[in-house]
């Protein structure tokens, strides 16, 4: 399609561009161009630091919780030693307090000549301790008055005699004899 143009040339208006025009209508398209990527730039850092100021606030969070918990399992360890250490050290008193006991208890004209700790062989259903005692005395009778002061402590209960023995052919007359002696619980459910 062609366009006609009835206005004559002569009174048409002349749009001619200067020759200096073309060169600043060039440089602020330029400038436009780097104003707006500057611009951009800007905005993009921004948006950058923001998420690393993000990143390091999570970074932050995270290693709190890591050594919140590391100090948590180390707390937890020192309590586990202490409570063992524990045992051990009231495991020891409460062997010094039965022997103590015990060598208070011993009538005249009898020996112990072993003990063995049989908890680990008997009655483990019930995590009694009991003791083996084996020795030799004088007569039967203080092997009866050991038995009944055994059994009006405060440690020991249900003493059994494994046997009792006349010794023979030794002068002075001698009787060995064995005794199995579970030892009471306290009533918080430890033992004495």
């Amino acid at each position: 399609m062609r366009h006609i143009n009835f206005i004559p040339a002569e009174l048409r208006p002349k749009h001619e561009i200067p020759g200096n025009l073309i060169p600043a209508g060039l440089f602020l398209v330029l400038l436009f161009n780097v104003v707006g990527s500057v611009v951009s730039n800007i905005i993009s850092t921004q948006s950058v630091k923001s998420a690393l100021v993000k990143i390091e606030a999570e970074n932050t969070d995270i290693t709190n919780k890591i050594d919140s918990f590391a100090g948590a399992k180390k707390r937890l360890k020192l309590d586990e030693a202490i409570g063992s250490m524990k045992v051990v050290l009231d495991k020891k008193n409460y062997w010094s307090a039965i022997f103590r006991e015990m060598s208070a208890l011993i009538p005249e004209g009898v020996w112990l000549t072993g003990f063995s700790d049989l908890s680990n062989n008997t009655n483990t259903k019930t995590k009694e301790e009991v003791l083996l005692i084996k020795g030799e005395a004088v007569s039967q009778e203080i092997i009866a008055q050991f038995l009944i002061a055994l059994e009006k402590s405060t440690h020991f209960s249900k003493v059994q005699i494994k046997y009792s023995e006349k010794e023979s052919n030794i002068s002075p007359t001698r009787y060995k004899f064995e005794f199995s002696i579970p030892i009471k619980a306290t009533t918080n459910g430890g033992l004495i």
